[in-house]
């Protein structure tokens, strides 16, 4: 799918025969030329080891939102540039346009931070008004039995605002328990829905005063956990030698133990603010029904 969209072939002619392809030194030589020094981002080769062997250079910097950077593609047996192989039909481009705007890869990094705490508040404005929600109508309601509707919405908030991080934590820390190979079951996508299915019979069985402390619990330890298990599994198979080679990985380690300091400021608020939220419901509640009786 992806091949149809984003490229199109460049055939210099219609059969294809065994031939040796140039060095990829001797290529590069060819592609700085016409560049100079610029940083690449990817190589891609295309028939390899035949007369159409073709691969294409795309430079690493990248100003447009349809991910359209410079590129250039040679005939890899006679070094010769060849026509763009871009697809630049207009499903290609919106398809390049829908993955750049996700990606964000035409921004500084200062605004791609600004983007994800955007998201990140985005996230906390849903959350917060589902629970407001949840919890204005349970105080209006003055019937003090079971009500399974208050129960399962309950259950569901809970289920995805702390167990859908907690279930992408044991995704992430299932790829450095387990070898990902063509002929093994995927256990990263095994595990993702695994820990989220437990998370919300955790939630089920739970009574409603533990509800958020016992999820946050189980988060807070993942996510603890995964970059000592990250730093392990990368010393075990000798993928960082010194603290700079690490950097690459800990930027992620550090925005876990980020976020698993969130989840313990909320473990230590979340009663007094829910006490909170209640007295101020209950308030305008009050206030609204002195109103209606006047």
């Amino acid at each position: 799918y992806f091949t149809e969209i984003r490229t199109k072939t460049v055939l210099e002619n219609q059969s294809i025969q065994p031939a040796q392809n140039l060095a990829i030194e001797k290529l590069l030589s060819q592609v700085q030329q016409s560049w100079g020094n610029q940083p690449l981002s990817t190589m891609s080769v295309k028939n390899p080891n035949t007369n159409q062997a073709q691969i294409t250079f795309i430079q690493k910097e990248d100003r447009t939102i349809t991910r359209n950077q410079p590129q250039i593609t040679l005939n890899a047996s006679t070094g010769k540039v060849l026509a763009d192989t871009r697809n630049n039909s207009p499903i290609a481009t919106l398809n390049a346009g829908v993955y750049g705007l996700h990606m964000a890869t035409f921004a500084q990094p200062l605004l791609r931070l600004g983007f994800f705490f955007s998201g990140i508040l985005g996230c906390v404005m849903i959350s917060s008004g589902l629970l407001l929600w949840s919890l204005k109508r349970q105080i209006q309601n003055k019937n003090s039995k079971f009500h399974f509707g208050h129960y399962l919405v309950d259950r569901l908030n809970v289920a995805a605002f702390v167990g859908l991080p907690s279930a992408t934590v044991a995704y992430l820390s299932a790829n450095r328990l387990f070898t990902v190979t063509s002929t093994t079951i995927n256990y990263e996508i095994y595990s993702f829905f695994l820990v989220w299915l437990i998370s919300l019979i955790i939630a089920l069985i739970t009574k409603k005063q533990h509800l958020w402390r016992t999820q946050l619990s189980v988060f807070i330890m993942l996510c603890l956990a995964l970059p000592i298990l990250n730093l392990i599994y990368l010393l075990k198979h000798e993928y960082v030698q010194s603290l700079s080679d690490y950097w690459i990985f800990a930027r992620v380690d550090v925005f876990l133990w980020l976020f698993a300091a969130l989840a313990i400021f909320i473990f230590c608020k979340i009663q007094p603010i829910q006490h909170k939220a209640v007295a101020k419901i209950q308030k305008k509640l009050n206030k609204l029904n002195t109103e209606v009786s006047s």
